[in-house]
């Protein structure tokens, strides 16, 4: 009789065992990297300044204590309205390894500060991984990032930048189709931006953010940018003088040189046509401040 409910034990236990293990299989296990964090970053948090209608790269270094593969990265998602990240993929990961990223942050001329954009963490995290949402590895390994978010400042975007991996895996053999894996790993790059309006005391340095090589177009003999514009200004002209020029066509400063004065401005157009009616508009302001607007001519790039 003994004999006999041992066998029965060892029988219930093989099925609960291989149901553990498909559980397992379906779940993704722990999505969140597991163990201990993973991912640094040099500088570990970062707090800039941006006026509205314009845009800055933010430089970055990260490193991870493993190997990854199918890398991509994500913001939580107030933060991601305004930010790219480039560049958007890597391929592989080696382990201990610097990475650099630049971050684009992009403030819209329209910018408005709604109190409904403030992110619940946890939710976005959630809305993310979906099915691959893991509450203990949340607890364990995320959930003191909650306080970045405790705090509201409609002035302020807050968001974190996570490391992501994407992979195809297979499930249990009775099913044929793959599954995309989402992995995030701990610790996120803390990004704080404040948000400015500028004023006629306002400047800013020279830069340029590249301009995105998929957007050359050729119209009449002219090859050019589908989604730039460039203006020549007067000496006298400030700062929120090209800002309140861009905002007549929803664009926001890409680029400024400061002698001569010029800008460049990107915008929302796919086309040359919708291109040179942009351009219309702004000669239709009929600003004394503005000398000329053109396209942005490849060849004639603002260094």
């Amino acid at each position: 009789m003994g004999i006999y409910s041992i066998k029965n034990k060892k029988q219930l236990f093989l099925p609960i065992l291989s149901f553990a293990i498909l559980s397992a299989l379906i779940s993704g296990g722990n999505l969140f990297g597991g163990g201990k964090f993973p991912i640094s970053w040099a500088p570990d948090k970062i707090e800039k300044d941006q006026f509205i209608g314009t845009s800055q790269v933010i430089n970055a270094t990260f490193k991870s204590a493993k190997e990854l593969e199918n890398v991509k990265f994500w913001f939580t998602p107030r933060l991601s309205k305004y930010s790219r990240v480039e560049p958007e993929t890597i391929a592989k990961i080696e382990k201990d390894k610097e990475y650099n990223i630049s971050i684009i942050v992009s403030i819209p001329s329209d910018f408005k500060i709604r109190k409904h954009e403030k992110d619940d963490f946890k939710d976005s995290l959630k809305s993310y991984l979906g099915q691959d949402f893991g509450e203990k590895e949340y607890n364990r390994d995320l959930k003191n990032q909650e306080e970045f978010f405790k705090e509201f400042h409609p002035d302020k975007i807050r968001g974190l930048l996570f490391v992501a991996e994407e992979k195809q895996t297979k499930w249990p053999n009775f099913i044929k189709q793959k599954r995309t894996v989402r992995k995030i790993y701990p610790l996120p790059l803390r990004i704080a931006i404040n948000v400015k309006k500028a004023t006629t005391q306002d400047t800013i340095e020279p830069f340029e953010i590249d301009s995105d090589p998929t957007k050359v177009v050729v119209s009449e003999g002219v090859k050019f940018l589908v989604n730039e514009i460039v203006i020549l200004l007067k000496d006298e002209a400030k700062l929120v003088d090209a800002i309140q020029i861009a905002g007549l066509v929803d664009g926001v400063i890409t680029g400024f040189i400061p002698q001569p004065q010029i800008y460049k401005i990107e915008i929302s157009t796919a086309t040359a046509a919708e291109l040179n009616n942009k351009i219309q508009i702004i000669k239709n302001s009929n600003n004394p401040l503005i000398i000329e607007v053109v396209q942005n001519l490849i060849g004639e790039p603002i260094k």
